[in-house]
This record gives C-alpha cells, sequence and structure tokens, in this order.
C-alpha cells in the first residue's frame, strides 16, 4: 500500500491525510463552520456515506494545522465505476470540498485538491467527477479539471394522476442488475451501478426518503424510478433523481407512476446533461428546459487526458451525494 494511503503528506503549515473513524466528530462540526447547519450532518449520515458504499470507502481527506491541531479544511473522493469511450474504468465523483472560513484566502483548497487528485493515480481511479457550487468552481480550474455539460433543470408543471403500470418498492432486486447492464452498454457517459449500489444510495440513506418505482414484464424488471420530494418554502417540488429504462414503453410508464406520485406538487423536475441518453424522451413527456441549473465538470487523473464522445450521455441527480 503506498505511503499516501495511509500517512498523508505534509503541504506548507498543514498535513493533508485520510479521515478515520476517530475523526467524525471533527469532521461534522468543519462541516457546519462551512455549510451551516444542515439535517443530514449527524453520525448516521456521516458513517453512511464514508464507509457504506459498495464500490469502496469513501476518501475522505482532512487538512490539520500543524500548530494549533485544528481541521481547517477537507476534500472527498468517493470511489465509483465511469463508464466512458466503451470502458468501464475505476473512478471518483468529488464531495464535500470545504475550507473553514479561518482559513479561507490561504491557497488551502489548491493544496488540497492537488494532492488529493495526485493520489488518486495510488487507487487506479482513472478520473473524477463533480458537480462544483459558485463558491468551489474557480479552484476547481485551477487544478485542471474541465467543464463536460451544463445541468440543466427540465420540469413538467402539468401533472398527469393516471393508472400506470409501475409499482413501487422499497428496495432493488438482482434483477435489476441485468437492466443496469443493458443500460451500461449503451450510455457513452455514465456512471456504472448495480442494484446494491442503488439499494446503498436510495433505501439505505438514513437522512432521506424516497420513493421507488419499477417497470416489470414478463418477470423482468424493464426500468426503475427514484423520487425525493423536495417542499421550497411552498413550493412543492418532485426531483426525479435517477430513471432508467430498456424501451419507451417503460420509460413513459415510469413517468406516469412519477407524476401521479407528485399530482399534488408544483412541479417535477430532472437534470438533463449534454447530449442527453433521455433528452427525447422526456420531451415526449412534456419536460422543458429551466433556467435553473448546475456545472458538471471532470478531472484526467493520470494518463492521457480523456474526453468522452458526445453520443447517449446519462447524469443523474442521484449520482450527486447532494440530492
Amino acid at each position: 500500500m503506498p505511503a499516501s494511503k495511509t500517512r498523508g503528506a505534509l503541504v506548507d503549515d498543514f498535513l493533508i491525510r485520510l479521515a478515520t473513524r476517530e475523526d467524525i466528530d471533527d469532521v461534522i462540526s468543519l462541516m457546519r463552520a462551512c455549510f451551516g447547519e444542515r439535517e443530514f450532518l449527524h453520525r448516521k449520515w456521516y458513517e453512511w456515506f464514508n464507509f457504506g458504499c459498495p464500490a469502496g470507502f469513501n476518501r475522505n481527506y482532512v487538512a490539520v494545522d500543524k500548530a494549533t491541531g485544528r481541521m481547517a479544511g477537507g476534500y472527498g473522493l468517493l470511489p465509483v465505476k465511469i463508464k466512458i469511450n466503451g470502458q468501464i474504468l475505476d473512478g471518483s465523483l468529488c464531495t464535500n470540498v470545504m475550507t473553514h472560513p479561518d482559513y479561507q484566502g490561504k491557497g488551502l483548497f489548491t493544496q488540497m485538491g492537488r494532492f488529493c487528485l495526485a493520489t488518486e493515480e495510488a487507487y487506479q481511479s482513472r478520473i473524477s467527477l463533480g458537480v462544483p457550487n459558485e463558491n468551489a468552481y474557480r479552484g476547481h480550474m485551477k487544478l485542471g479539471w474541465k467543464v463536460l455539460s451544463d445541468l440543466v433543470f427540465i420540469a413538467k408543471f402539468s401533472l398527469r394522476n393516471k393508472p400506470h403500470r409501475s409499482r413501487g418498492v422499497p428496495a432493488f432486486d438482482r434483477r435489476v442488475g441485468k437492466l443496469l447492464a443493458q443500460h451500461a452498454q449503451k450510455a457513452n457517459l455514465a456512471v456504472a451501478k448495480d442494484y446494491q449500489f442503488l439499494n446503498w444510495r436510495y433505501p439505505k440513506r438514513p437522512d432521506k426518503k424516497y420513493r421507488l418505482f419499477v417497470f416489470e414484464d414478463g418477470g423482468s424488471v424493464e426500468g426503475y424510478v427514484a423520487l425525493k420530494y423536495f417542499d421550497d418554502n411552498g413550493y412543492k417540488k418532485m426531483h426525479i433523481v435517477d430513471i432508467v429504462a430498456s424501451s419507451e414503453a417503460a420509460f413513459d410508464d415510469l413517468l406516469l407512476a412519477a407524476e401521479s406520485c407528485a399530482s399534488s406538487c408544483d412541479e417535477i423536475n430532472c437534470w438533463q446533461v449534454s447530449h442527453s441518453i433521455c433528452e427525447k424522451l422526456f420531451a415526449h413527456n412534456g419536460f422543458v428546459a429551466t433556467a435553473r441549473k448546475d456545472i458538471l465538470i471532470m478531472h484526467t487523473n493520470f494518463g492521457e487526458n480523456m474526453v468522452p464522445e458526445p453520443l447517449n450521455w446519462w447524469f443523474a441527480l442521484g449520482d450527486n451525494d447532494v440530492y
């Protein structure tokens, strides 16, 4: 095991190392100082996210002030499989990047990012994906991240409440694995998942509740959708955080189930990445682009710079830890 995986590194006035279970309370305190009070900032969420992922433990780095012992920053890289240009590669999702307010403006963000991304080669993590907020965007660009796409929120405001074939389930079973394998073959850029990953991400998450539906045909699962309700100061939204289907009929029925579930909401929405594999299917069902958007970025951690071919991309709200 490379030394950088265990001992960390001294960078200027800071020790950058992987957080341990003994650091949980301190990391949560750091997150509260950086992000404010949030309902998910508790030990159950931390242990679920950092130690429960079937693809591997989160590489949750912290920067410790050598002089005071205070935690000054954090940088997370969650292991995921990424399908790109015909290959499924080991990669990571960049999460929970933060600098304590007392240490901002000192270049710590850049120092942490440079060290953590360089260490990804030791894990054979070829590429990393991220969805930065406005505060983090410039720092990522200094480190060689590239903008892949806008993530436009598409939405529908007149919702149907009609019978559908899709049924609600508490979790996903092995049959979803075949569907996901088929989806990975078609997609040219996507987070490659299996049913265990879906169950970790949705029903096992301790701080949020999701509604899950599957579309079945002849005993096989031909599609699934994951939904999350959100009340935005009285404006009610239903997020489609993930949807995969093997046919247009399955996709349409899952959207009908989603709209029925959201029938009392003001809108139902979803991210749409460039070159989306689902763009025509959403348009056919009446979804339109809104002014709201985020940005998807990518970093090649080692080797030749990778650029995904502009065809059949898919990146879901549920592929980002915030939603």
